[in-house]
């Protein structure tokens, strides 16, 4: 059907196509459409146009992520031991993908995003609690409902609560109007456990 072979070769044309587990689908479905003389050459010079190397990219910042020196010390010093176990343990999940005969793309590629977004969350979290300062994260409230509506994504996600509840467990940061707006919300939407589990509730709710 000529909807296929469009959506086919528009897949093919996007950006790094020839990364994603499923390519091959839309080349076969070339092939059957067009025939494999003019849909080889045209797939191939589709996956050439498109291909930009943003997967490599994407690992290289990883890599420069994880060695990143922040501002409290190296990346190797501060945060050393939970990336390496971190890193050591998201590796063993992979090669245990590999020791199969047939090996899942779909969970191999989750388990490769995976990583990345470990790697990523736990530099910004280091940075995070680094940088972070009573002043700047009350100017945040001075925002405008929309500018500031980030926040509430945040509190909405559970790998991103974790870094809120433990910003407002320091000393420092205890009686900041951002810190009491996201523990207090964070405790509306049911997620007392998580702030249980993190700071002495007593310090802020008497």
């Amino acid at each position: 059907p000529e909807n296929a072979v469009v959506t086919a070769e528009n897949f093919l044309q996007s950006s790094d196509a020839v990364m994603e587990p499923n390519v091959l689908d839309h080349i076969n479905i070339l092939v059957q459409e067009l025939g494999p003389q003019v849909a080889g050459p045209k797939a191939m010079q589709s996956l050439m146009n498109g291909y930009g190397g943003d997967t490599a990219v994407c690992g290289l910042m990883g890599l420069w992520l994880a060695d990143l020196k922040s501002m409290g010390g190296s990346g190797r010093s501060s945060g050393a031991a939970g990336n390496k176990g971190g890193l050591n343990s998201t590796t063993n999940a992979a090669g245990a993908l590999l020791d199969g005969n047939a090996i899942d793309d779909q969970k191999l590629f989750q388990t490769g995003a995976n990583v990345a977004r470990d790697v990523v969350e736990e530099v910004v979290n280091r940075l995070a609690k680094e940088r972070f300062t009573k002043d700047g994260g009350d100017d945040i409230m001075k925002l405008s409902k929309k500018e500031a509506a980030f926040i509430d994504k945040m509190i909405a996600s559970e790998r991103w609560r974790k870094l809120l509840i433990d910003l407002s467990a320091t000393t420092t940061n205890k009686d900041s109007t951002i810190s009491m707006y996201c523990l207090t919300s964070i405790s509306n939407l049911g997620h007392h456990r998580e702030i249980a589990n993190r700071i002495n509730q007593s310090d802020y709710f008497n």
